[in-house]
């Protein structure tokens, strides 16, 4: 099974700019890149801020965008979003977990939990109770079957302070409930706007670049700064042997 995970759209009002470029026009871009070179996945998945501010007008560009794709599409709050302003403009998303965003994705016998972490007024990530209760159910549901976690918020630090400092702030519970299930095989992960890979308590992690605009690796306590670096998006192979995640640069835009 093939899923392509793109991160970070930072969608902002008609015409407006951000950091050099047009977000609304990368993301055309890239998911018709995907389309193209990858039409055999079974799914898009854009996890987490969609939006800059969280405006209902950007929520509609991505609505009118979206309405052609060839391939479904799935979305993920962030911390840039805003619930409300999403549920003006898609009011039927979301698997029974409102007012929270979640979705449970069952392709042949391969489930993907798509998690809110969207803590509003805060650029950190958090799991509340009602959050966790419902990804509890999810993996009750899943019984033995492989399960693959998508999440804005990486419950981990990745060595740089700026974005350690806005992870998920509870990943104490979020590890003690998959602790119990041994069947979850990956984490997937925005927010960080680069590519990282590694191990979180000994669970496979990945995350992606963003859509507009990325990190700058500076490592330690140095400032938050933005690169120049391509935009990209994961390939994401699934199977019953393994779970490979592919990295693709799109920078002729």
């Amino acid at each position: 099974m093939k899923v392509i995970q793109l991160s970070d759209s930072h969608l902002a009002l008609p015409g407006r700019q951000l950091h050099g470029s047009l977000p609304l026009e990368r993301l055309r871009y890239l998911l018709a890149h995907a389309t193209d070179h990858h039409g055999d996945a079974c799914c898009i998945i854009i996890s987490g801020d969609l939006t800059h501010r969280g405006e209902t007008e950007a929520y509609l560009e991505l609505s009118t965008l979206l309405a052609g794709q060839r391939l479904p599409v799935h979305l993920m709050l962030g911390n840039h979003d805003r619930r409300t302003a999403f549920r003006q403009v898609f009011p039927e998303y979301g698997d029974g977990a409102e007012p929270f965003m979640q979705r449970v994705i069952i392709q042949d016998r391969y489930h993907l939990l798509l998690l809110d972490t969207l803590d509003e007024g805060s650029a950190s990530g958090h799991l509340c109770e009602r959050r966790l209760s419902w990804l509890s159910a999810q993996l009750q549901a899943a019984g033995d079957n492989p399960v693959y976690l998508f999440m804005h918020h990486p419950p981990f630090d990745v060595g740089m302070a700026p974005l350690d400092n806005c992870r998920l702030d509870n990943p104490d519970a979020l590890h003690a409930l998959l602790a119990g299930h041994a069947n979850v095989r990956h984490l997937f992960c925005g927010h960080v706007h680069r590519y990282i890979s590694g191990t979180w308590r000994g669970l496979p992690f990945s995350t992606v670049k963003g859509c507009n605009h990325q990190t700058a690796l500076r490592l330690g306590a140095l400032p938050h700064e933005h690169s120049g670096e391509a935009p990209g998006y994961g390939v994401i192979l699934i199977s019953d042997e393994s779970t490979v995640v592919h990295y693709q640069d799109v920078p002729d835009l």
